[in-house]
């Protein structure tokens, strides 16, 4: 009975879910058999679009902002901070140091160092040095730090001259000359010439494949002069002092520009050139000319005497040569002022080349070739001084028909072979010397330097190129006063146009200064520049570069004629 009410409750429930699913199915086919669908809808006709209106935007009133009252910020009264009393810091006394007695250092007696005998030399007789046979080398004399003296090689042919010297000839052209001790004065061959001290050390030498000439002086110092293929001249004086000359022509006169430097400063100077008895003359041309009044200024007497402080007391070379040269306390005129102008300048540059930094020079030592040397006279001073009028008015004539490498100006016509050259004329005797000089022709040889006083003898030349000179004033390392040295015309020549130089410079200085320190004011000074030259000058940088050159082509070249020379046999 039970089972039977279990499964019929089961058959209940299926009737109940089968009933739910089939009702609402039923019900739709019903609805749909009843109701047909609705014919067909006929199509819309197209309908022009209306813009839509636009939409008015609503406008708003802006809402006010209350207004609130400011809250006042409270006002606090500042705290006063209490003061409180300085505390007063205790002092203390200072201690004191002791003192302590200072040790006395122990003296010792200075070691004396013993004494050794001296080496004798052999005895020889005044004059006389030991002979040296062909292929020895001799000696090197003491103090001197060279190579030993060149000798004669043994296999070349030997010539006996009747006064003792010998000629030694190779058969590859060599030639060797000795003296009567049998030491090589002079070497040569085709393209180079080379002659040689006691010591064996070059003091002339020519080589033609370098196109180069030095001549090394007593005191060690030597001048270099090379020549281009294009004429252009390098000429060295001293380290790092020369100039390069270059040649130019106008109007059919041959000239040349100079470009110097010295000791720092560089200028440019115009030289006009030309032949006096197969002797090149360089005459110096001034850059500019004043007016006539200057020159009077220059020439007269200056009325009241002035005082110049010329302010080198304290420079070396014045330091030096103080024993020697003394300014003037005053000056009456412009030429004594000139005079000294002249002598400071040249002693300066004797100072400068006996000071050079040249590795090979051997210091001057005192002259032992006569008595010792005085200081210049006033006597020797207005000498000078009337040299330096004679200029001064010669330079005034010149203004009217100047001597100008222009284009515009002519000039005076080129002198010819007979023409006299400055330093010939009759009238000038007193030269200072501007530059290291040999006087060979004396026995023994010595040498003038710069600020030594010279007067000219002979108003011709005689023995070749040259002309005898006295020697009036001079330092005690140079010929003694009173010797007669001969000089070429063109080394007088250019001391000559130093002179003429150096006046032109002291003038441009009274110019810049004249109605200042102490100088009398003076007419119109202003320069008219004449000399003109178609050469741009070369700059001072190139110039040093073209004697550092030179220089080494002279090392080379003195190396060449050492191996040349030295006696290896090439045949």
């Amino acid at each position: 009975m039970s089972s039977f009410n279990s499964s019929g409750h089961k058959q209940r429930g299926w009737f109940i879910f089968l009933a739910f699913l089939l009702v609402p199915e039923i019900a739709w086919a019903q609805k749909k058999n009843s109701n047909p669908p609705p014919p067909p809808r006929p199509a819309p006709q197209p309908q022009r679009q209306q813009p839509a209106p636009q939409r008015q935007q609503p406008s708003y009133q802006q809402r006010q902002q209350p207004s609130y009252p400011q809250r006042q910020q409270p006002s606090y009264q500042q705290r006063q901070q209490p003061s409180y009393p300085q505390r007063q810091q205790p002092s203390y006394p200072q201690r004191q140091q002791p003192s302590y007695p200072q040790r006395q250092q122990p003296s010792y007696q200075q070691r004396q160092q013993p004494s050794y005998p001296q080496r004798q030399q052999p005895q020889l007789q005044p004059g006389q040095r030991a002979p040296i046979q062909p292929g020895q080398r001799p000696p090197i004399q003491a103090g001197r730090q060279m190579r030993p003296p060149i000798a004669p090689p043994a296999f070349a042919r030997q010539v006996k001259q009747p006064d003792g010297r010998s000629t030694y000839q190779a058969n590859d052209g060599r030639k060797w000359e000795a003296n009567r001790e049998g030491r090589v004065t002079s070497f040569s061959k085709p393209g180079m010439e080379a002659h040689f001290d006691p010591n064996g050390r070059i003091n002339h030498l020519r080589d033609d494949q370098r196109g180069i000439t030095i001549d090394r002086h007593l005191h060690g110092d030597q001048r270099i002069i090379t020549e281009k293929p294009d004429h252009t001249r390098v000429v060295s004086t001293g380290p790092s002092r020369g100039y390069v000359e270059r040649p130019f022509n106008r109007n059919g006169q041959a000239y040349v520009q100079r470009t110097y430097v010295a000791g720092g400063v560089s200028y440019t100077s115009v030289y006009r050139t030309y032949q006096y008895q197969q002797v090149t003359i360089v005459q110096y041309v001034p850059a500019v000319y004043y007016p006539p009044g200057f020159y009077g200024w220059a020439y007269d007497p200056w009325g009241p005497r002035v005082v110049y402080a010329w302010g080198w007391n304290q420079d070396p070379w014045y330091g030096q040569y103080g024993y020697y040269f003394t300014p003037e306390p005053v000056y009456p005129s412009a030429s004594l002022w000139l005079t000294d102008f002249l002598l400071a300048a040249n002693l300066k540059l004797a100072y400068e080349n006996q000071n050079a930094d040249n590795s090979d020079q051997t210091p001057p030592a005192p002259s032992d070739k006569g008595a010792p040397s005085a200081s210049i006279t006033p006597e020797m001073k207005q000498a000078i001084a009337a040299e330096v009028q004679r200029e001064i008015q010669q330079e005034k004539a010149e203004t009217t028909n100047p001597v100008t490498p222009s284009d515009t100006e002519k000039g005076p016509p080129p002198p010819n072979q007979t023409a006299v050259p400055p330093a010939l004329d009759p009238n000038q005797r007193v030269f200072i010397v501007s530059t290291n000089l040999d006087a060979t022709n004396l026995d023994p040889p010595c040498e003038l330097t710069p600020g030594d006083i010279i007067t000219r003898i002979d108003d011709k030349p005689s023995d070749g190129n040259n002309v005898r000179v006295m020697v009036m004033n001079t330092k005690p390392a140079d010929c003694r006063p009173g010797s007669m040295p001969s000089i070429q015309i063109s080394d007088l020549q250019e001391m000559h146009n130093s002179f003429r130089q150096q006046i032109d410079h002291g003038l441009g200085t009274l110019a810049q200064n004249q109605g200042k320190d102490g100088l009398p004011a003076a007419p119109d000074a202003t320069p008219n520049p004449v000399a003109t030259s178609p050469l741009p000058p070369d700059s001072p940088m190139a110039v040093k570069t073209q004697l550092q050159w030179q220089a080494a082509g002279a090392h080379a070249a003195e190396q060449g004629v050492q191996v040349a020379a030295a006696g290896n046999r090439n045949d």
